[in-house]
């Protein structure tokens, strides 16, 4: 199949989009004020943390799960926690990961 940048015409780094959406979703969070931002797939945490310029806070491992991985990737943004998890809905995320990171999510002030 067509990689993204054939598809699309550049890297998905390089998105003309990010810089839009970002100033879309920041007046978004501002309006609605929510007590906590959730975003699916670990994978460009570490990017978007740069374009959101999020505050880092902790990573989060699910030990009960054989593979260790990162589950909780938490930072801040205006002072919300905004947290990076695998995606919910796929195949990959185990019992165990999914109760660690409801548990997590569910004790957030």
């Amino acid at each position: 199949g067509e990689t993204f940048s054939e598809r699309f015409g550049y890297k998905f780094k390089d998105c003309p989009h990010f810089n839009f959406c970002r100033e879309q979703n920041i007046d978004l969070i501002t309006y609605h004020k929510p007590r906590v931002i959730i975003a699916t797939g670990t994978t460009y945490s570490d990017f978007f943390a740069k374009i959101y310029e999020l505050k880092h806070v902790e990573t989060l491992k699910c030990e009960s799960d054989s593979r260790n991985r990162r589950v909780i990737i938490h930072y801040e943004f205006m002072d919300i926690p905004f947290l990076f998890t695998p995606h919910w809905s796929s195949g990959f995320v185990s019992n165990e990961e999914k109760t660690f990171m409801k548990d997590y999510i569910s004790n957030i002030k």
